[in-house]
């Protein structure tokens, strides 16, 4: 007998009201009196007196009670323990992205195509700053960083997967001094203030492609938003990848690099080589998000 007529009948017994009992399994009335009848027809025996007033069991369906109710607690006492079980012993692959990236091009084909590859498997996911996201792998609260990278970036100990070559361009605000140009100079950026994210300062400067820019200052913000707010009052520059989903394409302009700074940025996935998830993420190679026929092999 399917358990959910046992669930049913045991309902009706416990209420001895039709309605309240189809109200509890969310089901019709009349489905389930229909339920009852092919019980009592697949048992040869009658389990209840239904009258116009009132719903009674039968000395059959007492028993019926009896032998029953103890089988479906024990039935939904084993299905809660290997529920639990399978929670408790669920694995979750924790991945973070740099929240500076173009989402649904870069991050999200990458978190969909990791989920479908290990459905057994939660992917847990959220945004974070460059300087967070490396800290959190350093740390082991994140198996997978899907960040931007450049030339210079250095992260020892870590695998590294170029998903895409991004060109590098110089942007200002239309209120910039520099919009009226057709193109910026090493000698402009030398007057220049460059706008750098907290992740470029402190004890990543040495790794920045940026310390190697020579211009006359540089002012540090604390996350993607503030750079924005801060390049849009027009006296400050900043070097970003020509795919910042943040820059609105009427409110700044844009410049080619000079060649004496020429670098690019990769969309890349970083995971640490000894991770449980190694095999998992190494799939990630053969994993087109774009085209990948312009990424060299090993750009670091």
């Amino acid at each position: 007998m399917d358990i959910k007529k046992v669930q049913y009948f045991l309902a009706v017994a416990e209420t001895l009201n039709f309605k309240k009992a189809a109200e509890k399994l969310y089901i019709s009335t009349q489905a389930l009196s229909l339920q009852i009848i092919q019980i009592e027809n697949e048992l040869g025996a009658r389990l209840l007196e239904r009258t116009t007033k009132k719903v009674q069991l039968t000395t059959e369906g007492e028993l019926f009670v009896s032998k029953f109710s103890p089988v479906l607690k024990h039935y939904e006492k084993a299905l809660r323990e290997f529920s639990d079980y399978i929670e408790k012993h669920k694995e979750i692959v924790r991945i973070g992205f740099f929240n500076g990236m173009e989402q649904s091009k870069s991050v999200t084909p990458v978190v969909n195509y990791l989920a479908d590859m290990a459905s057994n498997a939660e992917i847990d996911v959220f945004s974070s700053s460059l300087g967070n996201l490396k800290k959190l792998m350093k740390e082991d609260k994140i198996d997978l960083a899907v960040t931007l990278l450049h030339d210079n970036e250095r992260w020892d100990d870590f695998e590294k997967i170029v998903l895409e070559k991004i060109p590098v361009q110089i942007v200002v605000s239309k209120r910039h001094p520099w919009a009226a140009k057709e193109k910026i100079t090493a000698e402009d950026i030398k007057d220049g203030t460059l706008l750098l994210l907290q992740l470029d300062r402190g004890e990543f400067i040495d790794e920045s492609i940026y310390g190697s820019i020579k211009c006359k200052d540089s002012k540090v913000v604390p996350d993607v938003d503030s750079l924005m707010i801060t390049l849009n009052m027009g006296n400050s520059f900043g070097i970003l990848p020509r795919k910042f989903p943040q820059m609105k394409p009427r409110m700044y302009k844009t410049f080619k690099m000079p060649p004496e700074y020429l670098f690019n940025f990769y969309n890349a996935c970083i995971y640490k080589k000894e991770s449980p998830f190694a095999g998992l993420f190494e799939t990630l190679k053969e994993f087109n998000i774009n085209s990948k026929k312009d990424v060299p092999g090993e750009p670091f």
